[in-house]
């Protein structure tokens, strides 16, 4: 949501590919374990293995990760992020589509109240990723790392949860952990365009440990 637009710009395509395809698809127009992750103190965690609910969806991280030019990647993480949105109950995508409205509308404790209500019916990445930034915008970091971290479990390729939990862990000041999430994040998307000074930037803050 909210905090989604705000995001560094460490890769410079996905940037685009956010804007154009996560927040650009609207929910109501759309039809359709790590193998480590961070907890508190930077501690890295094994989570446990699940089995693809959706077959495309792991066809399309598949050729993500398999992807060797930005276009093939472009095109890869559009169709995982379809698939995603696809999976959503038309209950919740309908949630989803009012919280995003009340968060534009600054209302960001209700947006939260209704995710909420939506991850109640249905557990997914998407809802656990979009609360998670909402959880962000309303300082509550340990709230969106625990969803960081749920919506992982459930789909451990996901590129954007991983770019969040970076961006988290570098709030939290803790910089191993937010290395660590960009490195399994660009295990995922190999071909994703890095923006170098930006990643300078990143690396300088995060006790300078090279990718």
């Amino acid at each position: 949501m909210v905090a989604l637009r705000a995001l560094p710009a460490l890769l410079a395509g996905l940037c685009v590919f956010v804007a154009s395809t996560a927040w650009a698809q609207s929910p109501s127009k759309n039809p359709a374990v790590p193998t480590r992750h961070h907890s508190a103190g930077g501690a890295a965690l094994k989570a446990p293995e699940h089995k693809r609910p959706l077959p495309a969806l792991a066809a399309a991280e598949q050729a993500l990760k398999n992807a060797t030019t930005h276009q093939a990647a472009a095109e890869a993480f559009q169709r995982a992020e379809a698939q995603r949105m696809g999976a959503l109950t038309p209950e919740s995508a309908l949630m989803l589509d009012q919280a995003s409205q009340l968060a534009a509308k600054g209302s960001m404790q209700m947006a939260e109240a209704i995710l909420a209500q939506a991850l109640a019916l249905q557990d997914c990445t998407v809802l656990r990723r979009e609360r998670a930034q909402l959880r962000m915008a309303l300082n509550d970091p340990m709230g969106a790392r625990e969803d960081l971290r749920q919506a992982l479990a459930k789909d451990p390729d996901d590129v954007l949860s991983w770019l969040l939990l970076s961006q988290l862990e570098t709030q939290l000041h803790e910089g191993t952990a937010a290395m660590g999430a960009l490195q399994e994040m660009q295990r995922r998307a190999p071909a994703m365009e890095l923006d170098k000074d930006v990643l300078k930037k990143f690396k300088a803050e995060n006790i300078g440990q090279p990718l």
